[in-house]
């Protein structure tokens, strides 16, 4: 008898190491990757459900490239991994809407990330939105630099469990205010017919943000608020919603998650596949979901994914030394040049150039039809370091005081596209745009090339009107503007 066990002893330690070692072939059963494209949003936009349909075909055989984008930085990072990559950029842009908030506007932030969003859309990225929420000034250390870090629990007094219990009605109406806020933003994206991955309260269970301090009941109560909120309230049919909890205790329910993240940073040069991390959200819930590393500091190796059968539905690099160096290169922190290029090159990895239309207008090369009105820049008033050159007007200057001021005649009240023609001079360059001495976004140029930008859609009543570019990191040649009602150039 003990003969006949150690024999089957052996045998079934030969059958475990055995299948170790077939492990990393089959890690993770194919049917996880048989997702729904159907969206927990009713009624969702055409171009959301198009988008959830294309990744859901692309999920279990190729990975999404990303990368998160500073909002000061102007699309550096892009620029710097198609440097390193012989021209490959990212399929997935990443912006953060943490200068929207109420408090950093009255603390003198100056946000453009809605800006920037429409701009990628239109070149061809996926859009992935964060909010770093900062509450209400009152509740933040707001002396010298201490109100950027307010999102973090240990900056802020602010308590979501007293909010939403009673004990604080003041910091109740602030929740409100702000998700309002941030919902009139993603407004301007719904109606510019831009997909949004939209990452709301993340990375809560660990508790270093203030929606997280509360525990899991307290967060759930707010994400559910904030679902119900911008989908009933607002009509953000354009968001695909993206949990990031990271703990199966903090799931808020299948009825409002699309597709759950996980943030991951485990060192520098770690490139394995994070198979333990993508186990463990397949517990989060028994339903389908899609599952992203929706930040991450160094890149799974795309090779060991896919031999390995664990393939994240996209990554998403997190900006700053991630990504970058102090001169704006590519800084090979934690991932090396050569690795990101051999990634990038991966032919189960998505780059933009995969990236298919997802219901795209082609703003920038539809044409304007019979009621488009264009206005030269040559025609106005120009002042600083601002003067003509032939038919276009060169800005060459940073100050604010540097502009050029055109007329433009507005024969009826409608929603209009300003497309501006220009190019940089020495490449990416980003200036305000101000309608009647309002700010209303930014004219942005990628390169030294003659390009569009179209910026909008904009309200704007019949009549005469004064429109102004003013420098920021001016250095542009501007030519003409051309007014176009919304929908007759972009169809």
């Amino acid at each position: 008898m003990k003969k006949l066990l150690k024999t089957i002893s052996a045998f079934v330690l030969a059958a475990v190491l055995l299948c170790l070692a077939a492990a990393p072939a089959c890690a993770v059963q194919e049917d996880v990757y048989d997702v729904s494209p159907v969206l927990c949003n009713p009624a969702p936009s055409a171009e959301a459900a198009a988008l959830m349909e294309w990744m859901c075909e692309n999920y279990g055989t190729r990975m999404i490239s990303g990368q998160y984008l500073d909002e000061g930085r102007y699309g550096q990072e892009l620029e710097a991994i198609a440097a390193v990559t012989g021209g490959l950029y990212p399929a997935l842009a990443g912006l953060d809407l943490m200068n929207y908030s109420p408090s950093s506007v009255s603390l003198g932030a100056n946000p453009v990330t809605v800006d920037q969003a429409l701009k990628y859309w239109q070149e061809g990225y996926i859009i992935t939105l964060c909010w770093h929420w900062r509450p209400d000034a009152k509740y933040m250390n707001t002396e010298g630099d201490g109100w950027w870090g307010g999102f973090y629990t240990e900056k802020t007094t602010f308590n979501l469990e007293k909010a939403l219990n009673g004990e604080d009605p003041e910091g109740y109406k602030c929740l409100i205010r702000d998700m309002d806020a941030i919902a009139s933003q993603l407004e301007r994206l719904r109606d510019a017919g831009v997909p949004v991955l939209w990452r709301p309260l993340h990375e809560a269970s660990g508790g270093w943000f203030w929606w997280g301090a509360s525990g899991a009941e307290a967060y759930i109560r707010l994400y559910r608020l904030m679902y119900e909120r911008f989908t009933n309230e607002f009509g953000l049919n354009n968001l695909i919603w993206v949990w990031n909890g990271q703990s199966a205790e903090w799931y808020p329910g299948d009825d409002v998650v699309d597709i759950i993240g996980e943030d991951l940073y485990p060192g520098k040069h770690v490139h394995d596949t994070q198979e333990a991390a993508f186990r463990r959200c397949l517990d989060y819930t028994e339903a389908r979901k899609m599952i992203l590393l929706s930040e991450c500091g160094c890149i799974p190796s795309p090779i060991k994914c896919g031999k390995d059968g664990v393939v994240w539905g996209a990554w998403a690099v997190w900006c700053y030394e991630f990504v970058l160096d102090g001169q704006g290169n590519y800084s090979g922190e934690y991932t090396t040049a050569d690795l990101l290029k051999r990634f990038y090159e991966a032919e189960n990895v998505i780059t933009r150039k995969d990236v298919p239309a997802l219901g795209r207008a082609g703003a920038e090369t539809a044409e304007p039809g019979q009621g488009a009105r264009t206005f030269s820049f040559a025609d106005g008033t120009l002042t600083g370091s601002v003067s003509k050159a032939g038919g276009a007007v060169q800005m060459r200057g940073n100050e604010n005081t540097d502009t050029v001021t055109i007329t433009l005649e507005v024969p009826e009240t409608g929603r209009y596209i300003l497309r501006i023609l220009q190019a940089g001079i020495g490449g990416y360059k980003e200036n305000d745009l101000l309608l009647d001495g309002e700010y209303i976004g930014q004219t942005i140029v990628q390169g030294e090339q003659e390009e569009a930008c179209d910026t909008g859609p904009v309200e704007i009543s019949a009549g005469t009107h004064e429109l102004t570019v003013r420098a920021v990191w001016g250095w542009v040649t501007l030519q003409t503007v051309t007014l176009i009602p919304e929908g007759e150039g972009t169809d």
